[in-house]
């Protein structure tokens, strides 16, 4: 039979599993358009572990999930995903997240969170280097990959959507922080460093950021 997970082969299980976790992970929350958490909810009727829409998990799963969903689910997906193209910081830098502000509306942090936070809000001191290393990065991607697979082969509708965001998504990968030596290199500020991409969520770095140059190159 195949009614217990030891039933299937482990690719089969892993894609059934992986569409069970895109679809309970994709919520309605208050004053946000219907998309794709992090996690999913952490019971029957209840939220799910990460109240929000973040750049960078939705590329994870979005992209690497796109054939186990449906048309609906593409629509749904991208619809959040221009909610965030939609509200940059002044400077050009994109959201990381943007979730439910307890009144109604939304929140959108654009640097580190937690108890690795800074204040990321103008016109408060340093706002400016308040900001993550990889959303930029990410965000081109997830267009990419929605320009490359949401429109069927409508090269022009495709093409059209491109350039509607073409000048948001450039803007956001040249207000990354860089290396002021010219080397290119991703960068965190010495003298303000953050809490950037590389599966070390909680650690401060400072420096040259290797992992998120690969992304960004």
């Amino acid at each position: 039979g195949r009614e217990h997970p030891m039933d299937f082969a482990d690719h089969e299980w892993l894609e059934v599993a992986a569409a069970w976790v895109m679809r309970a992970a994709t919520v309605t929350l208050p004053g946000m358009p219907k998309h794709l958490t992090p996690g999913v909810p952490l019971g029957p009727g209840q939220p799910p572990h990460y109240q929000g829409f973040y750049m960078r998990d939705a590329y994870y799963g979005i992209a690497h999930a796109w054939d186990l969903l449906n048309a609906t689910h593409w629509g749904e997906n991208v619809a959040a995903m221009e909610h965030l193209l939609a509200r940059p910081r002044e400077d050009g830098a994109l959201p990381q997240s943007c979730r439910p502000d307890g009144r109604g509306g939304e929140v959108c942090r654009y640097g580190s969170a937690g108890s690795t936070a800074c204040d990321d809000t103008p016109p408060a001191p340093g706002w400016r280097g308040c900001k993550t290393l990889d959303t930029g990065p990410f965000a081109a991607l997830l267009a990419a990959h929605a320009h490359k697979r949401l429109f069927g082969g409508d090269r022009a509708a495709a093409d059209a959507w491109w350039r509607r965001w073409q000048g948001t998504l450039r803007r956001a990968l040249e207000e990354t922080t860089r290396n002021p030596d010219g080397c290119g290199l991703v960068w965190s500020n010495t003298s303000q460093p953050t809490v950037g991409y590389g599966f070390q969520d909680m650690q401060w770095k400072s420096g040259d950021v290797l992992y998120t140059s690969v992304l960004f190159w």
